[in-house]
């Protein structure tokens, strides 16, 4: 077994930031759900609520975060300029954040057809914005097993991993206690329970549904992926052997 791609999700719910390398700590690979749009209520807006999130691009390095809006307009920030202090709520928990400038988000909003503001997490943070564990696990087997009930397959991103393994079993990930790659250990806490999400299109933002969500409830429960906590942190890269047990 061995891992095929890892990705970053600078953004909560907008798109990946593949990686060749990546940092594990305790709240994931490094960067990854740092940042996110929220509502007026404070809370955390997702796909579900703005399936366009997909289509914004998001490059995140130690001085700025890189937006692509959807190839209409790109949007540049400095890390200093999230200052005013905010509270984002994600599934009942309060995080402490710090929004953008009013005039980013004036064109974020624009975008989406939305008011939002754009956040930061604040850099002492014990957790990031990810709805559930910092660590997202599928597998590319799992992935085959399930396109081969489906009329129209679907690609890997539609499931938003961190990490994506091949060389295993179609569903061995929901079996695994712990996962070792790289110099990182992680601890597999629970199945990912798949919503709405993996009927949107990751390219365009558009609803696509109902598959694959209706044979994931009919065949597999729903279930699709594992979510696990960094148990050693360290890094990880593309190719690395892995190990579960």
């Amino acid at each position: 077994m061995r891992v095929a791609a890892l990705n970053r999700f600078p953004v909560k719910s907008c798109g990946a930031m593949p990686l060749g390398e990546a940092t594990l700590d305790a709240r994931g690979v490094s960067g990854d759900r740092s940042f996110a749009l929220i509502g007026a209520d404070g809370r955390a807006l997702t796909q579900r609520d703005a399936p366009l999130l997909a289509t914004i691009g998001a490059h995140l390095s130690a001085e700025r975060l890189a937006l692509a809006l959807g190839g209409i307009e790109e949007l540049e920030l400095e890390r200093g300029v999230f200052r005013a202090p905010r509270s984002a709520f994600v599934w009942g928990r309060t995080i402490a954040a710090r929004a953008a400038p009013e005039d980013a988000n004036r064109r974020l909003a624009r975008y989406l057809g939305v008011p939002v503001e754009l956040v930061a997490l604040e850099p002492n943070a014990a957790q990031s914005l990810a709805d559930a564990e910092p660590v997202l696990v599928v597998a590319l087997a799992t992935l085959d097993a399930l396109n081969a009930q489906l009329a129209a397959p679907v690609g890997i991103e539609r499931f938003r991993a961190n990490l994506v393994l091949e060389g295993t079993q179609a569903f061995a990930e929901l079996r695994w206690h712990r996962l070792a790659a790289g110099n990182t250990l992680l601890e597999c806490v629970s199945a990912c329970e798949r919503c709405e999400v993996v009927t949107i299109d990751q390219a365009s933002g558009a609803r696509r549904g109902p598959e694959p969500l209706a044979t994931l409830e009919a065949r597999m429960g729903l279930v699709f992926g594992r979510y696990c906590r960094v148990a050693r942190p360290g890094t990880l890269r593309v190719g690395d052997a892995a190990h579960s047990d």
